[in-house]
């Protein structure tokens, strides 16, 4: 469904808290992955398609206290090609920022490089920096994977 803003009306479309589109019709599409948990917005007007803004994304992560092995990552973008990849560590963070501009990430955190000694939830949906905490294994899913929550970056 499009919603057409007439007149001198100030009708705005907004993704990602950005104006994108005014004026027009347009159809938003949102679409809700139920397995992954990815989103994904699609907006089309009278011009064709308007792409989501992209940004650059930094994840900095403090482990639990029982990953005695170095974390590393699998990442993908929302609708990508993943790849595993080494995080820097920063003090008592584990940091990766995507190496381009994207619409957002997903990350699974693994203690080690062996997904068989522990690993969190899928992380999905990141459209902007964020810190985060994974939590010990009392909190994990039937599948042992870690939960997270998110913390000041400090």
């Amino acid at each position: 469904m499009g919603k057409e803003c007439e007149g001198e009306e100030a009708h705005l479309l907004e993704h990602g808290g950005k104006a994108v589109a005014a004026g027009g019709v347009y159809t938003v599409t949102f679409t809700l992955n139920a397995e992954t948990n990815e989103k994904n917005v699609v907006i089309e007007g009278e011009g064709g398609a308007i792409e989501p803004e992209k940004h650059m994304v930094t994840v900095r992560a403090q482990m639990p206290s029982d990953w005695t092995n170095t974390p590393t990552a699998w990442v993908w973008p929302t609708g990508g090609d993943g790849a595993a990849v080494e995080l820097v560590q920063e003090s008592n963070w584990f940091v990766y920022t995507t190496p381009e501009a994207v619409v957002s990430l997903n990350i699974i955190f693994c203690n080690g490089d062996d997904w068989g000694m522990g690993q969190t939830v899928d992380i999905t949906g990141l459209t902007e920096n964020i810190c985060l905490q994974i939590e010990e294994a009392e909190t994990a899913d039937d599948a042992g994977h870690r939960q997270y929550h998110e913390i000041a970056c400090e």
